[in-house]
């Protein structure tokens, strides 16, 4: 995620003009760049995991560590199993993290996310 995280930061900076920790709710102007940034990050953080999931299965990431997403009938994953695994992101997160550390005591070793979508995340080589 750190591709990832690299683009929201600079495009949150970009147009919040690096005031991020100065942001006034009384100030409907910074209040509405944010909720535009806020939009635009969510809007592109659901692309680039749809797109490279259901391209290759694979994030420049998962690239990196030779791993990749798949159906847990062992298909492609899809748009609706990339949209469903983006989607259980944010549920994997939202309990202090402990989604993601799910894979450590799952008997599939699945991820809530990855549970939610109906994939598994194998090695390639």
């Amino acid at each position: 995620m750190t591709i990832l995280s690299i683009l929201l930061y600079v495009t949150t900076l970009a147009t919040l003009g690096g005031k991020i920790e100065t942001l006034d709710i009384n100030d409907t102007q910074m209040l509405g760049k944010f909720l535009i940034v806020f939009l635009f990050n969510h809007l592109l953080f659901f692309v680039y995991f749809i797109y490279f999931h259901m391209n290759s299965g694979q994030t420049p990431g998962k690239m990196a560590f030779n791993i990749k997403v798949i159906g847990q009938d062992g298909g492609e994953v899809g748009f609706m199993r990339s949209l469903f695994r983006a989607v259980g992101y944010t549920v994997s997160a939202t309990f202090l993290m402990i989604g993601f550390i799910w894979p450590l005591i799952d008997k599939r070793n699945q991820a809530w996310h990855d549970k939610l979508a109906g994939t598994i995340v194998v090695e390639t080589g």
